[in-house]
């Protein structure tokens, strides 16, 4: 071991010597007297340069030492200690030689001694470092080419139709899987030679490569031919994107015209909505119509994944009618298309998975005297008969979308005129039977319009309508005017409102009617009234803002108690519910957590109060007010938000109500309710509770909603498999449980959305077994085989030699014929099934 420092100090010492001698002037007398330090500071550093050239002889001698593999261990390691401390007192005195101004430029650089057993790296870790690089580099490979057969529509995405899409995964599977078991045999037969051919050396490494390479001969043969069948099994249906299939329509109301999106991720869908749809021819001729052979399409038809189906225009490629959706959630559509093989002139029929509308938020639509219905195609809302007062409700757009300005346009008639803006709740009354268009904008959103049908239906008594007209302060008079002109009405009621909470009565026989409110706020008039034939109805007037209500209130309730130890929120269905301004609940005590979202104008003057039956709720930051419902009487929760300078006053009451039911029952389904047949579901009802201490559940009644019925068994979970119904064409179940305790109480519990079971498709794989390359001699015997997924009933082959072949069942699923002429043949298989359509499959195979 020689350091390099030490080396070239011991060639340059005496140098430095020299050189120095060399750097000091010839002084004059003057100068000799004032620079004696400097002639000290001379013999010093000699003295130092000749200390230096001892050391390095003393270096070197260790250093030879420690080349010696004859050294004991024990000994080498006291050398190497005593050269570092060589080499430590070397560097200090060059450190001493820069403090005496020694040239720094004859210095060298800190000398570090290294042990050089560790210095060269081993041919041996070079070749492991290789391998392990290569490990990495097939890993990353085999990765890739398997997310490309596990996701072939990743190819077509790029303009590959979906027979290159298939004959490419097995070229480059070919090439691939090829120069691995290359280099397995390259491995096999170099370690196969070395033990036959090395003498008098181990050969322990050489069996262990020569294992390794056949492990990998073995294992790259296996994966090759599990790849190949994959690629096999990869049908039309697999590749195509069905994401692309149909391209969505969503109305312009500035333009007066539908805009077309391939995807609705950047339109955010709201429901109720009427969408629009059209084909994508481009890629419906590019990647599904060779998918069909030769054929004649006879109808094309939508079906919307809500219970409609709309057919295309074969013309334009537009579907006719539109599809109205009127919940939020997800809706899966499905392309049939009706076609005839032309070569054979059968009527065939195929499902083709589209993409899934996925509805985010909701526009609550509740009529104030009736209940929504629909008819009979679920086309139109009807929400009763004229006149219809409706209160819409946007809030929940606002907070599913996180908007922080409540920017939105109504048009509840469809006139084209907004009837109200930026207000999420809105209130509007119907004086005409017909069906209305209501469009809906939100600004800060898009600019897209969200529309849907809406019918209010006629009546058989006269409809009425009431006139407001400020007079002073909170002074009003109200008139009650007819749409028919010979309406007789005998008798009027008026009922002042205050959120359906009525703050007087009077009869009279005249249709005038003055009043003071008592205070700013939001009111309404309601009269009933008697005709001369003794018909009775009502009508009710808009909402009337009485003084400075200036604000617009949003908030959220959220709700705990013994059955829901965490705060959840409340629906429009159930067992606990918020609707209308009434929130029920079924167990006391319950929390009640109201967060006041927005206030707007957030003005800083403002007063936010809010109080339980009067009494004042407290919150910390005037935002979250936590109270609890602890008697079973009728309780009103009020948010009031004032402004004393102003006089500006909005007020919202809310009622709570109990509704203790012996059974608090629950229904969950795991781990997802939607899925393909056959679909395995659990059941859950293990939540169920009870308000009578005393009391103990006994049995479950479990309906699974397909005829399956388990009666008066104790298993509060259970689990359940659906199959899509082909004879009805359903694949919607509705399951319930009904619970029974020893007191013989009893509740059904009804899962409160359906369970959703898609079909299986039917596929066809025609696979050429030993022509992979679709290339085939004249003569030589050409086995094929069908992968189906079904059992099916017939086969019937063409090879397109003048020769055919037709069997039952599964009889002939693999067969093989011979070609006598130069030609491309397409190899034909038709799989016919006794409750599934027909489906069809080709392939071409080239004869030289």
């Amino acid at each position: 071991m020689v350091d390099p420092f030490f080396q070239k100090a011991g060639q340059n010492s005496q140098q430095n010597a020299n050189v120095w001698q060399q750097q000091i002037p010839q002084q004059t007398p003057t100068q000799a007297a004032q620079k004696v330090d400097a002639v000290l500071n001379q013999q010093q550093i000699q003295q130092l340069l000749q200390q230096q050239q001892l050391l390095q002889q003393q270096y070197n001698q260790l250093a030879a030492m420690l080349q010696n593999p004859q050294l004991p261990d024990a000994q080498k390691q006291q050398v190497y200690q005593q050269a570092q401390q060589i080499s430590a007192q070397y560097q200090q005195n060059n450190k001493n030689l820069e403090a005496l101004w020694y040239n720094p430029n004859h210095i060298n650089k800190p000398t570090v001694v290294q042990n050089t057993q560790w210095s060269k790296l081993s041919m041996r870790g070079f070749l492991i470092g290789c391998f392990v690089l290569l490990i990495v580099l097939v890993g990353w490979l085999v990765g890739i080419f398997y997310y490309l057969i596990n996701n072939p529509a990743q190819l077509t995405s790029v303009g590959l139709d979906p027979e290159t899409t298939r004959n490419l995964l097995q070229v480059f599977s070919v090439i691939f899987f090829g120069l691995l078991v290359f280099l397995a045999m390259w491995m096999l037969i170099i370690n196969g030679y070395r033990l036959v051919s090395v003498k008098n050396k181990s050969k322990v490494w050489y069996w262990i490569w020569l294992f390794f390479g056949f492990v990998l001969f073995i294992g790259w043969i296996a994966l090759w031919s599990k790849v190949l069948n994959m690629i096999k099994e990869i049908s039309v249906d697999n590749i195509v994107d069905n994401n692309r299939l149909i391209v969505t329509g969503v109305y312009v109301l500035d333009s007066e015209k539908w805009s077309w999106f391939v995807s609705t991720s950047t339109i955010k869908l709201i429901a109720p909505s009427l969408i629009s749809f059209a084909l994508n021819t481009d890629y419906f001729n590019g990647q599904v119509l060779p998918s069909f052979g030769q054929s004649t399409f006879n109808q094309v038809i939508l079906d919307c994944g809500n219970g409609q189906t709309v057919p295309m225009n074969m013309a334009t490629a537009q579907f006719d009618g539109n599809c109205i959706y009127f919940k939020k959630g997800e809706y899966p559509m499905t392309l049939k298309v009706d076609y005839t093989n032309t070569p054979t002139g059968e009527k065939l029929q195929k499902d083709i998975p589209a993409w899934s509308l996925v509805f985010e938020s909701e526009i609550a639509v509740n009529p104030v005297e009736w209940s929504i219905s629909y008819n009979d195609a679920h086309t139109e809302m009807i929400v009763g008969k004229v006149p219809s007062k409706i209160r819409f409700d946007a809030s929940s757009v606002f907070r599913d979308f996180s908007l922080q300005d409540y920017k939105i346009v109504w048009d509840a008639d469809g006139d084209g005129q907004a009837d109200k803006q930026d207000a999420s709740t809105f209130t509007y009354t119907y004086k005409q039977a017909k069906l209305y268009t209501v469009s809906v904008r939100f600004p800060w959103l898009n600019a897209y319009a969200y529309i849907f049908p809406l019918r209010v239906e006629q009546s058989d008594v006269p409809v009425c309508e009431i006139i407001a007209n400020n007079t002073q302060g909170t002074a009003y008079a109200f008139d009650v005017q007819f749409l028919e002109a010979n309406a007789s009405v005998v008798e009027y009621q008026y009922l002042v409102l205050d959120w359906k909470k009525t703050l007087a009565t009077t009869k009279s026989k005249q249709p005038v009617f003055d009043y003071q409110f008592p205070s700013a706020g939001m009111y309404s008039l309601k009269v009933e009234f008697i005709t001369d034939e003794g018909k009775k109805w009502s009508c009710e007037s808009e909402d009337i803002e009485v003084g400075a209500t200036d604000f617009q209130i949003t908030y959220d309730l959220q709700y705990k108690s013994p059955g829901s130890p965490k705060f959840t929120a409340f629906t429009q269905s159930g067992i606990n519910t918020f609707s209308d301004e009434i929130i029920t609940i079924s167990e006391i005590p319950t929390v009640l957590q109201l967060n006041l979202i927005s206030v707007v104008p957030n003005n800083t003057r403002a007063l936010r109060k809010v109080s339980l039956d009067g009494v004042p709720v407290l919150s910390p930051d005037n935002k979250i007010f936590e109270f609890t419902i602890d008697s079973p009487e009728e309780h009103r929760v009020q948010i009031l938000i004032e402004d004393a300078t102003t006089n500006a006053k909005t007020e919202k009451n809310i009622v709570v109500r109990v509704n203790r039911d012996a059974i608090i029952g629950k229904l969950l389904v795991k781990p997802d309710s939607v899925g393909i047949s056959p679909f395995t579901v659990t059941l859950d009802a293990s939540t169920t509770t009870l308000n009578d201490p005393s009391d103990e559940i006994v049995y479950f009644t479990w309906d699974f909603g397909d005829g399956e019925i388990k009666k008066n068994i104790s298993q509060s979970v259970v689990n359940h498999t659906y199959n899509y119904d082909q004879a009805k064409e359903n694949g919607t179940y509705n399951p319930k449980v009904t619970v029974t305790t020893r007191k013989w109480m009893k509740k059904e519990i009804v899962l409160s959305y359906p369970i959703i079971v898609k079909k299986q498709t039917v596929q066809l794989t025609l696979t050429l077994d030993a022509h992979p390359g679709q290339i085939a001699k004249i003569g030589d015997r050409v086995p094929m085989s069908l992968t189906l997924n079904w059992l099916p009933e017939k086969i019937y082959w063409d090879f397109w030699n003048g020769k055919t072949l037709e069997c039952n069942g599964r009889e002939c699923i693999s067969t093989s014929t011979t070609y006598d002429a130069p030609w491309t043949y397409t190899i034909k298989a038709k799989v016919s099934y006794s409750d599934k359509p027909e489906v069809e499959g080709t392939i071409n195979i080239k004869v030289n």
